[in-house]
């Protein structure tokens, strides 16, 4: 008897052994099967993006020679921004990565208010006030009336790979373009796919198409650059099209030897050319407009600062934001993630300087930096960024304003004396 009951206990046990590893079998299956399906291609090839990831150096930039002044502002402090808009009254708009929140302007300005989303709820859901539901919203874009007064709050949402709009007097949250499904494909709005756009740049409205929206959307994952125009309406028709790109169809197509690799960053200059953050080629490039007219040169890409691809030592590492002086459409400014450091690119002579930010070095090694390091406030000497991800340039350009990503999303404010 005694001899039975420990060969039932041994049955017993050896049975849920067997249960146990079965179920962490299908379940390593089931992970399997999921990052199978969430495998995505690589632009440009494995190598140049793998090179850019693991290699981290610190070039020697010159300091700019105008003092400037960093400091840390309290009004989101510890929110982790995602994208700031400021309006000409000095009121400002921000996304958090589930909500778009709002910030009087002075001296009302003790207090955000949240006026689409939720704190911490992420999806996709259009509707009024805190129904709507976002997903990594990247950048954004005010518009404003012929008055003056802001109308639309117009983004990108990340996550749900659409661009969508907050019509600010209805406190509502509407569809621009997209299918919220990740892919590529152009044509009338809902219908249209973008893959993880991350930057977006509206173009004045000026002439006979004075009634009609025209933005410019990074489609990250896509390495292009998407054209929508949008009617001035409720019903937000919308057309997109591929403005920059391989693609046979684009209206600048490039070379498939020096396509874009996951850019972040884009903004746009004076005459119409765009400005590229070229993020895993550690470059930026500029793209000319095509002609108007015939007879003209077409439009084409060109490198202003950085190199193609990974090199033994190159100026910026993975730079993903990019702003433009407001009255000196020649002066851009970087955030060059990750050495942690602004810098100020004057285009005439493509001539590279440090605004702000150092650079702390690994233990016994001179070029390798820190990955992460502690921000602190300060001159351009002593100031520091943990892996800066956005840049907002106000209005008179005496102030920039900087997302540091590392340090929570606060945002930081570089002062010109």
């Amino acid at each position: 008897m005694p001899k039975l009951v420990v060969s039932l206990k041994k049955t017993l046990l050896l049975t849920e052994e067997a249960c146990k590893y079965a179920e962490t079998r299908r379940f390593a299956k089931k992970k399997a099967i999921r990052n199978t399906k969430k495998k995505r291609p690589l632009h440009p090839p494995e190598k140049s993006i793998k090179a850019a990831r693991t290699v981290y150096l610190a070039y020697p930039l010159p300091a700019m020679p105008r003092p400037v002044q960093v400091t840390t502002s309290c009004a989101h402090s510890g929110e982790d921004l995602r994208c700031v808009a400021f309006c000409p009254d000095g009121s400002r708009y921000a996304f958090t990565a589930s909500a778009l929140l709002f910030t009087p302007a002075p001296p009302d300005n003790l207090h955000t208010f949240l006026v689409a989303g939720h704190a911490t709820k992420r999806g996709m859901v259009d509707g009024h006030g805190s129904r709507a539901r976002f997903d990594k919203p990247s950048a954004m874009v005010v518009s404003y009336s012929p008055q003056g007064e802001a109308r639309f709050v117009w983004f990108v949402d990340k996550g749900n790979h659409m661009l969508r709009t907050y019509h600010i007097a209805l406190a509502s949250v509407y569809l621009a373009a997209g299918s919220g499904v990740c892919g590529y494909s152009d044509g009338p709005g809902a219908d249209a796919s973008f893959d993880g756009p991350c930057g977006l740049v509206m173009r004045d409205r000026t002439g006979p198409e004075e009634r009609v929206y025209t933005f410019f959307v990074l489609d990250s994952m896509n390495a292009c650059v998407r054209l929508v125009q949008i009617s001035e309406d409720l019903c937000m028709h919308a057309v997109v099209s591929t403005y920059v790109g391989t693609h046979k169809d684009a209206r600048i197509v490039l070379d498939p030897n020096d396509k874009l690799a996951r850019p972040q960053g884009l903004c746009a200059l004076a005459d119409g050319s765009l400005v590229i953050a070229d993020t895993y080629n550690n470059r930026l490039c500029i793209v000319t407009p095509p002609p108007l007219r015939a007879g003209l040169l077409p439009g084409h890409m060109y490198t202003a600062a950085g190199a193609f691809g990974a090199v033994a030592m190159f100026q910026l590492n993975m730079p993903s934001a990019v702003a433009v002086h407001p009255t000196d459409k020649n002066l851009l400014y970087v955030a060059d993630t990750n050495t942690h450091r602004i810098c100020r690119l004057e285009l005439p002579g493509r001539i590279l300087t440090m605004v702000a930010g150092v650079t702390e070095a690994l233990p016994g090694k001179s070029l390798k930096i820190r990955r992460l390091q502690t921000p602190s406030d300060g001159d351009q000497d002593h100031a520091r960024f943990n892996r800066p991800s956005a840049l907002v340039m106000s209005g008179a350009g005496n102030q920039l304003f900087v997302l540091d990503k590392g340090n929570k999303g606060n945002m930081r404010c570089i002062e010109f004396a």
